[in-house]
This record gives structure tokens, C-alpha cells and sequence, in this order.
């Protein structure tokens, strides 16, 4: 656990905590129970005279970085200090950059499929229904030829959502199965059995997919990564009713730390070599089930 008295210190958004101004607060009177959970790339050094700051100086500072964390100028009176614009510059790196580290494989990741359902699908209109079916597809049998575990779920089944995709089924029938039917549980993160399906698979890099991507993935998405698991969205094998609702869910997903992506890029980062038995099938399913035909 680090602590305040720690030289140097390294600052990170905390794990736990929803936004990063209450983090700001909590280092600048030093707090010793922030995790340890240092995620390197968004890092910064802070001098210990940090940790003296008055009360008074906290809400200054608090209230500077809400003014200035989107840009301008860092000058705003005497009582702007170095460790004000320290502040500044933490809050940008963790708006602007993702905070995934390294790579995802087949042996520490899962494959989390939300919602894909007949009535549901039939929403999506940002994107053709065939692509995203396809993808999905593509992405379970992916899972399967890599020994990825699967968690699927589906919501009010016996409604005007439907029952989850038919082919999903005679992919994974073993997942489709034990598939985990919310009752109308909007965030399925906040389904115990759903979230103790994907504790069950003992991965903490999550690939998600689900329909619709405003409503039922941006939710568990942001859910995941708040308490820490590294989540990729595949954006192609979801979607929205409307443009804009699409749109303002990939910068929500965004600005907590999800890296958006897509089946190909996604399926050769899991493939790693396609040289190996495995990497030829994949190809295969990329080739006639993914990418446009270069015939």
C-alpha cells in the first residue's frame, strides 16, 4: 500500500473512486488507503510537499483543475502552485489516454456477450445487423478455436427482446446453456449471478460485446473497468438505434479508460501467430466471415 510519506509518489486515479477530483482530494491530505493499483502509463511523481497542503488549498486546487483540466492557461492568482498544475496535467493523461497495458491473449482473457438477442438486434441501426451478427459470430467461434472462456446473457427472454441468437447456440452450446437470464437487470454487471459467471472465469481482461451498445454495454463495460478488470468493446459486434446515442457511448466508455476496437483487429491480437494450427483457422473465419472479399 503506498503511502502519503512515500518520495516519490505515484499518482493514479484510485480504483473505487468514480471520478478523479475526489482522488485529488484524497492525496492532497493525505490519505494512505488509496490502492496500490499503479497503472503505469498515466503515472506522475509528486513531491511530498504535496501532502501539506492547507484545507483551503485542496478546494483551490479541486476547483482550478474543474476549470482547467480540458485546456487554457494554468495561471489563475499567487496561490497557483507547481503541484496545481501537477493536477492538471494527471487529469489530462487519464482523459486522453487509454490505460489498458498491454495486450490481450487467449490465456488471460474472456469473451463477455451481452444481449445479442433477436428482438434486440433489430434496434441497431448505426450499423448493418448482418455486420454485427457476424462479428458476433465470428467472435464466439474465435473463442471457442482459442480455449477462451464465455459468459453470455440475455435479458427478458420471453419478451419483444427475444431469445439470444440461434447460432450462438450450435457455436457454444455449453455457454448458451448456462447462459445468465437477467429478469430486466439493465447493468447485467449488477446481476450477482452475471458477475459471479465472470469472477468464475478467473480473467481479468474482459472482451465485450453487446446490444444495444448505449444501454446494455456501456453500463457493465464501465462497471468492469472501475474495479479493475481491463476491458476491450468491440464496437463493430454491437450497436446503437441512433448515431448519436452511439457516439456518446463510445465517449463514455472512452474517458473511463475502455479501448474501443473491432472483430479483425481484435481476433489477430488473440491469434498472435498466424502461422500456428490455430492462427490458420482464425484466418479462415477472418477471411470468409469478417473481412471484405479481395476475389
Amino acid at each position: 500500500m503506498a503511502k502519503a510519506g512515500d518520495r516519490p509518489f505515484a499518482i493514479q486515479k484510485a480504483m473505487g473512486h468514480k471520478d478523479i477530483k475526489t482522488t485529488m482530494i484524497y492525496v492532497s491530505l493525505g490519505k494512505s488507503h488509496i490502492r496500490d493499483q499503479v497503472e503505469k502509463l498515466n503515472s506522475i511523481h509528486v513531491p511530498e510537499s504535496a501532502y501539506k497542503q492547507k484545507p483551503e488549498d485542496v478546494r483551490h486546487i479541486t476547483d482550478h483543475t474543474e476549470r482547467h483540466s480540458s485546456g487554457g492557461s494554468f495561471r489563475c492568482g499567487k496561490r497557483c502552485n507547481r503541484w496545481c498544475r501537477s493536477i492538471i496535467r494527471v487529469r489530462r493523461n487519464i482523459i486522453r489516454r487509454p490505460r489498458m497495458i498491454g495486450t490481450f491473449s487467449p490465456t488471460d482473457s474472456a469473451l463477455l456477450l451481452i444481449d445479442h438477442q433477436i428482438g434486440t438486434m433489430k434496434l441497431i441501426k448505426n450499423i448493418p445487423l448482418d455486420v454485427v451478427k457476424r462479428n458476433t459470430l465470428a467472435l464466439a467461434k474465435t473463442a471457442k478455436i482459442l480455449g477462451v472462456p464465455v459468459v453470455l446473457t440475455s435479458s427478458q427472454e420471453q419478451n419483444v427482446q427475444g431469445p439470444l441468437l440461434p447460432e450462438l447456440e450450435r457455436v457454444l452450446p455449453e455457454a448458451f446453456a448456462a447462459r445468465i437470464r437477467r429478469a430486466g437487470i439493465v447493468n447485467a454487471w449488477n446481476d450477482p449471478n452475471f458477475k459471479k459467471a465472470v469472477e468464475a472465469t478467473g480473467r481479468r481482461n474482459l472482451i465485450m460485446a453487446g446490444v444495444t451498445t448505449d444501454v446494455c454495454l456501456v453500463y457493465p463495460a464501465i462497471s468492469a473497468c472501475r474495479e479493475g478488470y481491463q476491458v476491450q468493446a468491440v464496437m463493430d459486434a454491437s450497436g446503437s438505434p441512433y448515431e448519436l446515442s452511439e457516439d456518446m457511448a463510445r465517449r463514455r466508455m472512452e474517458r473511463e479508460g475502455l479501448v474501443l476496437t473491432a472483430t479483425n483487429t481484435l481476433m489477430a491480437e488473440l491469434a498472435q501467430d498466424w502461422s500456428r494450427p490455430e492462427g490458420g483457422q482464425l484466418l479462415g473465419i477472418l477471411f470468409q466471415e469478417v473481412l471484405p472479399s479481395i476475389a
